[in-house]
């Protein structure tokens, strides 16, 4: 599983960064983090207009998404 640590990135960089990684490593497992709720709302945006499956949670310091292509 690949790592992408986008925390304390405003967007659009973590919508990027991820995209970039979703077409660099198809078919791998994402592992995403990011510090902001509407960064991850966005990354959320991302994965679903892509059709891509995902769970997130929030943790203490931080937001964190699986993403499974």
């Amino acid at each position: 599983m690949r790592e992408i640590d986008a925390r304390g990135l405003s967007c659009p960089e973590p919508v990027m960064q991820v995209n970039m990684a979703l077409k660099a490593f198809p078919g791998e497992e994402l592992k995403i983090l990011v510090s902001e709720a509407h960064s991850y709302h966005n990354v959320e945006d991302l994965l679903k207009d892509k059709k891509i499956a995902y769970e997130g949670k929030e943790l203490e310091e931080h937001y964190e998404i699986i993403a499974r292509p």
